[in-house]
């Protein structure tokens, strides 16, 4: 009767056990469903169909606006027509980067096998992705002076000067291009990630504030272009008026540049409003589509965590999206561009 009390007072205990280790697989196999970050089935499909949807529109969109520019050249200003040249190119190459880079890790072995992948995937995405945002500073710094300064704005907006601030401005994406270059290929994630070393981690924090605080100085700046406009608006209403009715509503920027050469520097600003609305609206948008990217970069590099899959995606898919936000914004709000564009379509489909 002993014997039989205790075997059944060990069965009672092994299958409570076993019933204890069965709850926490359970719990553990759930929370590493909850925390998967792997890329499989519908979820690699979603991911490829929404990736290559914004490669494809912004290699499609920066073509076109090329052929535009060089079909129909001084679309703006001659020196702001080389800064949307610059800013095109770029979103052009970011366009060829996520169409190559994105199915590379999604649908290849070549990063699991090729060591040296990240060391250029993820420096060529610092380059292009943050030399946009670089160039979207200098084309709002080009419109502050053209309407603060119209009369000093040949002299002190320059070719050669625009070139110097290029380079300039490439100097912090280049940076963090050499430092993300020490990365690895994550197999779960199909994303490169950073071997942050302690060295490295200091600068690399200080350079993304940087670049944050330049999205920042770039949405104060339009701000403060758009209180300008709003202020000329009502003292050359009327002259803005005669001048649509003089040459047409549709040829409000070839009119601007014959106006500039007529010395009418007052009618010139007024007749700026339009793009200037235009630059404003493209740099909010850029900002906010850099946002949770800087959030994701800023806050692992401080707390050496990692983003969750969704927030992840989000990031690395708002901050592609503004490749192809650009030249929407070029082609639906200035006349003369879209009607450039317009007669191009026409030609290519006849």
């Amino acid at each position: 009767m002993i014997y039989k009390e205790e075997a059944s007072f060990e069965k009672k205990a092994i299958f409570s056990s076993w019933q204890k280790m069965s709850l926490e697989m359970t719990t553990i196999d759930l929370l590493n469903t909850y925390n998967d970050d792997s890329w499989t089935g519908a979820a690699r499909i979603f991911r490829s169909l929404a990736t290559n949807t914004v490669g494809l529109l912004a290699v499609t969109l920066n073509t076109l606006s090329l052929v535009v520019l060089r079909k129909l050249p001084l679309c703006f200003t001659e020196t702001t027509d080389l800064i949307i040249s610059m800013l095109v190119v770029m979103d052009f190459c970011t366009g060829v980067y996520i169409l190559a880079i994105e199915n590379i890790s999604l649908w290849t072995s070549i990063p699991d096998t090729w060591d040296h992948y990240c060391k250029v995937a993820y420096p060529t995405m610092a380059i292009t992705q943050l030399g946009s945002t670089m160039v979207v500073v200098i084309l709002s710094i080009d419109r502050f002076i053209l309407v603060t300064k119209p009369l000093r704005y040949p002299a002190i907006v320059t070719k050669t000067k625009l070139k110097i601030a290029f380079l300039l401005f490439m100097i912090a994406p280049a940076f963090v291009a050499y430092y993300v270059s020490d990365s690895y290929f994550e197999i779960q994630t199909r994303y490169c990630r950073l071997l942050l070393s302690s060295e490295k981690r200091p600068f690399l924090v200080v350079v993304m504030l940087i670049l944050s605080s330049a999205i920042l100085a770039t949405v104060v700046t339009n701000l403060r272009i758009l209180i300008v406009s709003f202020k000329i608006k009502a003292r050359t209403a009327p002259a803005i008026e005669n001048e649509e009715r003089r040459n047409g509503r549709t040829t409000s920027t070839s009119s601007f540049r014959s106006t500039v050469a007529r010395g009418g520097a007052e009618l010139a600003r007024a007749l700026e409003v339009k793009a200037l609305r235009t630059v404003l609206v493209l740099t909010l948008a850029q900002g906010i589509a850099w946002l949770p990217f800087f959030v994701r970069v800023i806050h692992n590099f401080v707390t050496l965590e990692k983003s969750t899959k969704v927030f992840e995606f989000m990031a690395y898919f708002m901050g592609y999206s503004s490749c192809w936000l650009d030249p929407i914004f070029y082609i639906l709000l200035n006349p003369y561009f879209r009607k450039g564009v317009k007669g191009i379509l026409r030609e290519r489909s006849t």
